[in-house]
């Protein structure tokens, strides 16, 4: 686990941003989420960041998405005007949701997670951070900005399709014929392994 790279990345975001934000609207979002009301949720993260630039949000075509390290399309992407210089980098922006992402009807944590993970995108551009670019730092900006209570909620489940998953090779492995086990399916999004989100939200808490 990268213990020490988080705690340096954790110091690099609070000296930009402050101390941890509380826990976002739980609540709020999941009934804007279960409304299908996406534009509503985005509206709810803009707002908990405190990102005042016009921004729009979008489904788009997944085909149009970039590519993830493994080769899939991205969930979720943004496009904007970045200025070259002065303290406000991003003058307006786009928030893209893959429009097949979407209709498959993930998790609601998942559904925050790249909602808050491109608005982090964003914040980190604004400023011209310098670890804009490290996919581990946009994570860690959106558990401080609220959001790491739905990374944890993901990084249990993480958990449990990887269990899941080793005992279906293993049983097939021994001959035997295992059932197929839901659990196994659960998406990994993100850079952070489980042990590193759970690792860097107990720092939050310090």
């Amino acid at each position: 686990m990268r213990d020490r790279e988080i705690r340096e990345w954790l110091k690099a975001l609070t000296k930009s941003f402050g101390e941890p934000r509380p826990f976002a609207n739980a609540t709020e979002l999941e009934q804007l989420y279960q409304a299908e009301d996406y534009t509503g949720m985005f509206r709810s993260i803009q707002a908990n960041y405190g990102l005042t630039m016009p921004t729009r949000f979008e489904l788009g075509d997944s085909s149009d998405a970039p590519r993830t390290n493994d080769g899939r399309p991205a969930p979720g992407w943004y496009r904007g005007n970045v200025a070259t210089s002065g303290r406000h980098r991003v003058q307006d922006a786009t928030v893209y949701c893959g429009d097949e992402w979407i209709s498959q009807r993930h998790p609601l944590e998942m559904a925050v997670i790249v909602i808050s993970h491109e608005f982090a995108h964003i914040a980190l551009d604004n400023v011209w951070h310098q670890l804009r670019d490290v996919e581990e730092v946009v994570d860690l900006t959106a558990m401080m900005f609220g959001y790491r209570k739905f990374y944890a909620i993901h990084a249990t489940k993480a958990t449990r399709a990887m269990v899941a998953a080793r005992i279906y090779v293993e049983a097939l492995l021994a001959g035997k014929s295992p059932e197929v086990n839901e659990e196994m399916y659960a998406s990994k999004m993100g850079t952070l392994a489980p042990e590193e989100i759970r690792y860097a939200a107990r720092l939050m808490q310090t």
